[in-house]
């Protein structure tokens, strides 16, 4: 069964792999899922440590890096793309607090490591995902 996280294209998001890097950390790598496909299903409040991307328009117009300053929360990186839809994702990297990392690809590449303690690990591990190895 495929999760229904909303499909983009008809395409099916597929969960790849999920395995334990460490003790205290599992890893959720997906295909055909978009950077805001992930961030949308993370709590809107979750603080973002540190960030890393590459975005830009059709014109090749880059987005400044003050602009990606003023992102604090996931909320805030959200709805900048939401309300300027002429940008894209090219590479994304966001740690949040609780120690929550995501990264992208702007080939529909999604892996994301979560604290096997955190609360939010129910968002992935009990999905309905197919899994296929």
């Amino acid at each position: 069964m495929i999760n229904e996280i909303s499909e983009h294209d008809g395409l099916a998001i597929q969960l790849l792999s999920c395995y334990t890097p460490s003790p205290f950390v599992e890893r959720f790598y997906f295909l055909e899922m978009s950077t805001l496909q992930a961030t949308t299903i993370i709590s809107p409040e979750r603080e973002i440590i540190k960030l890393k991307f590459f975005g830009s328009n059709y014109d090749d117009i880059y987005i400044d890096q003050k602009i990606q300053e003023t992102f604090k929360t996931i909320n805030d990186f959200n709805n900048f793309f939401i309300e300027n839809q002429d940008y894209y994702i090219d590479n994304c990297h966001i740690e949040m607090n609780n120690e929550l990392t995501l990264s992208s690809h702007d080939d529909g590449e999604v892996s994301i490591q979560i604290s096997k303690d955190s609360s939010d690990i129910q968002i992935f591990r009990y999905s309905d995902i197919q899994i296929f190895r």
